[in-house]
Order: C-alpha cells, then structure tokens, then sequence
C-alpha cells in the first residue's frame, strides 16, 4: 500500500505573550502622546482667540469712553441749586453724589477741601452739587433730607451735607434713617424746625428736585462724577488732584 504523506504540522511561531503587551502598550502611549497634543493645540489655539477677542474688546471700549467722555455735555439748570462761591466765577464745576456712596465720602473728605481752597475761595471756581441716586430708598431719603435743609435753611446746607458724610455708615448697612438724619440735621442747624424736615421726609416733598437732578445726570451715571462747564470730567481725574487740578487750570484760562 503506498504510505500516506505526513502531514506538514509545521505552524508559524506565534507571538509571545511579552512582545503583545510590549506592542499594545507602545500603541497606547503613541496614542495618549497624540492625544495631549492635539488637546494642548485646541486649548492654545481657544485661549489664544480669546486673549485677541478680549483685547480688541478693551481696545474699543476704551476707545468709545475716552471719545465718549470728550463729547459728552450736560445742559445743566444752575438755578436753584447748592453752590458754593462766586456767582461770576469763570468756572463752574458740577457734581453728581450719593450721600450713602463710599466714593463720594472720599472725594468730599480727601479731595473737595483742596478744590475749596485753590479755586473756590480765591474766586475761580463756583461749585454745584446734585443728587444722583444710586443706592435706593436710603441715598433717596438722604437726598430728601439735604434738599429740605437747602429750601428752608440755604445758609446751612453745606454744614449738614459735609456732616452726613462724615458721619456716613458702611456701604452695605442700613444706617440712613430719619432719627440720624433729624440727629445730623440739628447739629448743622441750631434752629431746625423738626417737625417740618419731618414732613418733608415722610412726604417726600422734593421728589421733582431730586428727579430733576437725576435728568441732568443722564442715564448709568456713576458716582461722584464732576463736571466742568457742562462737560463730564474723565473718571481717572476725580482722585488725582495734580491731573485735576491742571484741568481745572485750562478750564480757568480758557475762560478768561
């Protein structure tokens, strides 16, 4: 009988179970490398599109302010309002205050007597101030408050305006009511009628005056904003007395 052919039982090796694990962990860290790689260029490229956008956007809101507060005037009614000095002062100044704003303590405190004493009193300035309302109920009956002492005791409004501010409470407190206005209100009036700046309070009877202030201000005013001849003063001059000051100069010679 012929003999039957072998059958050929030779295999091809197989791969070791070392060389697997070896190849599929180098496909993973490939893979992971490629990953990180491509994350970090998506996150550069958003944060780099960002960082541009923010930039231009910066860029054109300080541009529109710095325009904005070279064109921006108020027509302001100086009639029957506070003021101090001369009535034919080459330069009137304006400013829009809240009594319970921290800023406006400031510049009452810190930069207001340095204005007093350079322009006012020597005849170069005659200063305003309006109310402008910004911190609700409390800055209005503050604001009621002032405006009664003016119509009633005119003489004696700037010592119960600078009181109220030195004796201003915190920001976030409700310390305006009409016990510490009447307590301040008497310190600054010998002779205050309390029942009748009661009644103003609880009636708000000058409610058109504050209004009216308000009008002039415009819309998203902040506070203390100043004004010279009707043209709002750039923000970053309020607290900077020399820059102030040498605005307050060219306003003073152009007059002239």
């Amino acid at each position: 009988m012929p003999k039957k052919k072998k059958k050929n039982t030779k295999h091809r090796p197989s791969q070791r179970p070392e060389q697997k694990q070896t190849n599929s962990s180098w496909v993973i860290i490939v893979s992971t490398i490629f990953v990180l790689v491509l994350a970090f260029v998506i996150v550069a490229i958003v944060v780099h599109n960002k960082n541009s956008a923010t930039t231009n956007s910066n860029q054109s809101v300080n541009q529109a302010s710095t325009s904005d507060n070279q064109a921006v005037t108020r027509n302001i009614d100086y009639s029957d309002q506070p003021s101090l000095g001369k009535s034919d002062a080459p330069v009137k100044i304006v400013e829009f205050g809240d009594y319970k704003c921290p800023f406006c303590q400031r510049f009452e405190l810190s930069i207001f007597p340095k204005i007093q004493k350079d322009y006012i009193d020597t005849g170069k300035v005659q200063f305003y101030f309006l109310n402008y309302i910004l911190f609700g109920d409390e800055s209005r009956l503050a604001a009621e408050a002032s405006e009664s002492i003016y119509h009633h005791y005119p003489d004696r409004f700037w010592n119960f305006h600078q009181l109220l501010y030195k004796n201003q409470g915190p920001e976030d407190k409700s310390w305006v009511t009409e016990d510490v206005l009447e307590k301040i209100a008497k310190q600054a009036v010998p002779n205050l009628n309390v029942s009748q700046l009661r009644s103003d309070m609880d009636h708000s009877t000058y409610d058109k005056d504050i209004n009216k202030d308000m009008k002039m201000g415009g819309a998203g005013l902040g506070t203390p904003t100043l004004l010279i001849n009707g043209k709002m003063l750039d923000s970053s001059l309020t607290f900077d007395y020399p820059k102030l000051s040498e605005q307050i100069d060219q306003d003073v010679n152009s007059s002239k």
